[in-house]
């Protein structure tokens, strides 16, 4: 699969992580506002294309919402010591404007919330994208400063 094709699958399915979450506090309750989407003409022409968040809760809290590839329902079925946040660079960018990140199990079922204002505790490294190939600066968040709970029922 070449790279623009998956970046448009991957696209996909974060938005559908997105849509469970706001399904989700919109059965709480709250009033959601997702900003709409401004789709990359091409890999290209991606500069100006990076979004600040995905949702915004009741006009005040906006969250980051990333859709991880793990089964996951609870910190201690959770297979790592830490979960990864986010590039570092985009962290700088935007984490002061974020409520923090929610992070959206293989299965669309559990979130984990990981508060912005834990990020003096999270950890930088680097790591390896094994589908594209180049090392990255990632943060990661140690689980005991992440809350874990069911987005479903």
């Amino acid at each position: 699969m070449d790279e623009e094709s998956r970046f448009r699958r991957e696209l996909d399915r974060s938005w559908e992580a997105v849509q469970a979450v706001a399904w989700h506090y919109r059965g709480l309750g709250y009033r959601v506002a997702i900003p709409d989407p401004r789709l990359r003409p091409s890999r290209g022409d991606r500069a100006g294309y990076g979004d600040e968040y995905d949702l915004e809760v009741e006009g005040r809290w906006r969250f980051e919402v990333k859709w991880r590839g793990l089964d996951f329902t609870c910190a201690e079925d959770f297979p790592y010591l830490t979960m990864m946040v986010d590039r570092a660079e985009k962290v700088a960018r935007v984490v002061k404007r974020l409520a923090g990140y929610l992070m959206v199990n293989r299965g669309l079922s559990h979130a984990a919330l990981i508060r912005a204002a834990t990020r003096p505790q999270w950890v930088e490294r680097e790591t390896l994208d094994r589908i594209k190939g180049y090392r990255l600066r990632v943060l990661e968040c140690p689980m005991r400063l992440v809350v874990i709970k069911s987005i479903v029922g």
